[in-house]
């Protein structure tokens, strides 16, 4: 893993080695916290999952204990250009919106559903 990326981890996918799914170490944007100033970002073929604040070693190691351990650079780009991406940045689109509370729980489920009729008829 280390000699994959020449021990630059930052900005490099891993894949987990049996799931599709994939993590990457990036800056922080919290720029307060001194001590944290890495994060782990997770993500699938639907868009980006979670994410934890951590220091670059504990990062590190928290992509080996997690088993995201098998580089695939480039993923991230590779999935951009997916229609199953797409649909997922619009469902978070909508969530963003729900979360300033800009609609109510029922609107953003009904907008979820229309994007899910839409992945069926496309399918």
């Amino acid at each position: 893993m280390n000699k994959a990326v020449e021990g630059d981890f930052l900005y490099k996918e891993f894949k987990h080695i049996n799931l599709d799914k994939w993590a990457f170490i990036s800056l922080s944007f919290d720029r307060q916290d001194t001590t944290n100033v890495y994060r782990v970002n997770y993500f699938d073929k639907q868009g980006f999952v979670s994410h934890t604040h951590m220091n670059l070693t504990k990062g590190v190691q928290e992509l080996v204990e997690g088993q995201f351990t098998v580089p695939d650079i480039g993923r991230l780009d590779m999935l951009q250009q997916t229609a199953c991406w797409r649909l997922g940045i619009e469902r978070d689109q909508i969530r963003s919106v729900f979360d300033r509370g800009d609609i109510t729980w029922n609107q953003m489920i009904d907008a979820f559903e229309k994007i899910n009729s839409e992945v069926l008829s496309e399918g």
